[in-house]
């Protein structure tokens, strides 16, 4: 059975783009567009890791990344624009499993 990629971006061109990347590598994909949604979907879908941006349009994701954390053990990569050391460092410590930065 092919894993299941859950991303979490408000950007619709970043979620098709890293869809569609996913999805040629034999990787099912679900996307949302904010932290509300993704909470919907985590409550009744089955993920094998979460990608998540930082810069949700008016939310924190540092946020969702910590209420992910400690309510599951689902890994967690954080896909930012943030090039900051201090936000690599911060999200890593929320619970990140890894953090990589958007070109």
């Amino acid at each position: 059975m092919n894993q299941t990629v859950f991303v979490v971006d408000d950007d619709a061109a970043m979620r098709e783009l890293i869809a569609d990347y996913l999805g040629e590598n034999d990787l099912r994909v679900t996307t949302v567009a904010n932290g509300s949604d993704m909470q919907k979907v985590l409550a009744v879908e089955a993920v094998d890791v979460v990608v998540l941006d930082l810069r949700l349009a008016g939310e924190d994701g540092m946020q969702h990344a910590r209420t992910l954390r400690e309510s599951s053990a689902i890994p967690i990569i954080i896909v930012s624009g943030r090039k900051d050391e201090a936000d690599r460092v911060m999200g890593l410590e929320l619970g990140a499993d890894d953090y990589i930065t958007k070109p």
